[in-house]
């Protein structure tokens, strides 16, 4: 009867709590029935969570086409926490489906919701109906291409795998879109021949959207050659200026790509406009050649990067070291350089220190949400950002400004609990370092940057130990003022 007067989450946790502690789901079980929704969503929850209750399948999944709203959201969370139960949703979704009026309020829900049980062959079978059907809304088949991407399955199943081919080669720029997405969240796994080569056509078509060619080079690619008017797309989107996700996927296109000797030339010529965190990725892209040429334009344009002074020492060296003696010594005024900055850092943060009472907040928000800075890819900040760092909305209150500001300086000097880096070694001798983000029996899921994450399977690891480098990026302080610096710190600070 308490239930019935609804009293907020807070009275109804605690009676929920009492019911399930005293585990009678007989004398419970009559609330199901109740005229009051607050009250059936008690004993709905409380049955659920009792040991040895149980609920019909049937009757929670005939409340997710309810019109209470109450009972509707409990329905969607036992649901959620029993995947057995897909099967039988399967008509729901098909429902939701085919509707053609369906609410926009209710497509990001659907996304969710079919992510949540898309192992099952079931529910994969109806979202690929739904792509293949002409007369279901553009809007659903975007949703049902969301929830593809939000699945994560090991591989990508065949009934996706044929509607994924089909859709690369839509007239609708959105559709194309959100299919290379998708596509691109299964690029670990064996993509079909024909889904590589649906990628690489959007890749070429300038109709599309550069973030979108993008990504299809980086899934369709697979390591092989690529064209002189492919690198000039790819080194047009490193500049620091550029989109965070636009600056990773080319990144990543010529990490994996066959490069000639004077594509890589090219790429150099862009260095000086690329961001710290960037530049320190590119580095083993000129690790394929022995050419002094290469080596030279890269020492040349290194020296004139004001980022190159936050790369670590030891990798400058272990990259330029295969071109020779001659690139070694050309390069030994910036060798000099990055040394003398790692010893400068000090003085600069003291300096920094020193500006923070002066700092607009403003301005720190301004920076903390640019691409340049890149802080919102991987932090949230209230409603708004990533997910792979530390949530910083109350930073504030438990970090005073050195400790702040160090964390920016010497990101890999210490790591927030739960965020720690793990090195991982595979059976074929793969290298990853990131933040394990989840971890099961059979597998482990890393965030590698703000941009990707991998799958590796359990069986497939040789080797796991704590790893010593943040995924954060050195050099932050290369790329504002130490003004900038201290606006940014007063705005981290206000989060309370």
């Amino acid at each position: 009867a308490a239930s019935a007067d609804y009293g907020g989450r807070v009275l109804e946790h605690s009676l929920v709590y009492a019911l399930v502690e005293i585990g009678d789901a007989k004398l419970t079980r009559p609330g199901l029935i109740a005229e009051s929704p607050h009250t059936r969503r008690a004993a709905l929850l409380a049955i659920d969570a009792m040991a040895g209750g149980k609920l019909d399948t049937r009757s929670i999944v005939s409340l997710l086409d309810g019109d209470d709203p109450v009972l509707a959201d409990t329905a969607w969370w036992i649901t959620i926490r029993h995947p057995e139960w897909a099967d039988t949703m399967v008509d729901h979704f098909r429902k939701q489906i085919d509707d053609k009026k369906l609410p926009a309020a209710s497509l990001k829900p659907l996304t969710q919701h079919l992510a949540r049980v898309s192992a099952s062959p079931k529910v994969q079978s109806a979202m690929a109906r739904g792509l293949s059907d002409p007369s279901v809304p553009a809007s659903t088949k975007l949703s049902i291409l969301d929830a593809i991407t939000a699945s994560r399955l090991k591989k990508l199943p065949k009934v996706w795998s044929v509607q994924i081919t089909k859709l690369l080669a839509s007239s609708d720029p959105s559709v194309v879109a959100k299919t290379v997405v998708a596509a691109h969240a299964y690029r670990t796994s064996r993509l079909s021949p024909s889904i590589m080569a649906g990628l690489l056509k959007v890749a070429a078509n300038e109709k599309f959207a550069i973030d979108t060619r993008l990504a299809a080079l980086a899934t369709g690619t697979n390591g092989g050659a690529i064209n002189d008017e492919v690198v000039v797309l790819l080194t047009n989107e490193l500049p620091a200026d550029r989109p965070v996700r636009n600056r990773s996927l080319a990144i990543d296109v010529l990490l994996a790509a066959k490069l000639e000797d004077r594509q890589l030339v090219s790429v150099t010529a862009v260095l000086d406009k690329t961001a710290s965190m960037d530049l320190a990725r590119l580095l083993p892209v000129f690790a394929k050649t022995k050419s002094q040429q290469v080596g030279h334009q890269l020492v040349t344009a290194l020296s004139k990067s004001s980022a190159a002074t936050a790369l670590d020492a030891k990798v400058v060296r272990k990259v330029l070291g295969p071109f020779g003696d001659a690139v070694s010594k050309q390069a030994a005024l910036l060798m000099k350089k990055i040394d003398a900055a790692s010893q400068q850092k000090q003085a600069r943060l003291e300096a920094v220190l020193a500006l923070v009472k002066q700092g607009d907040v403003r301005r720190g928000q301004e920076i903390f949400h640019s691409s340049k800075a890149a802080c919102a890819a991987c932090h949230s900040f209230g409603y708004v950002g990533g997910k792979i760092g530390p949530d910083l909305t109350r930073i504030g209150v438990i970090r005073d400004e050195r400790s702040l500001l160090e964390s920016i300086l010497y990101p890999s000097a210490t790591f927030v609990r739960s965020y720690e880096p793990v090195a991982i070694v595979t059976n074929s001798g793969k290298i990853y370092s990131g933040v394990a983000k989840n971890e099961t029996r059979t597998e482990i899921v890393l965030s590698l940057d703000a941009q990707k994450i991998v799958r590796i399977p359990i069986d497939d690891i040789e080797t796991r130990s704590p790893g010593k480098i943040s995924i954060m990026p050195e050099g932050l302080d290369k790329q504002f003022t130490p003004q900038q610096l201290a606006d940014l710190i007063m705005f981290l600070k206000t989060a309370r």
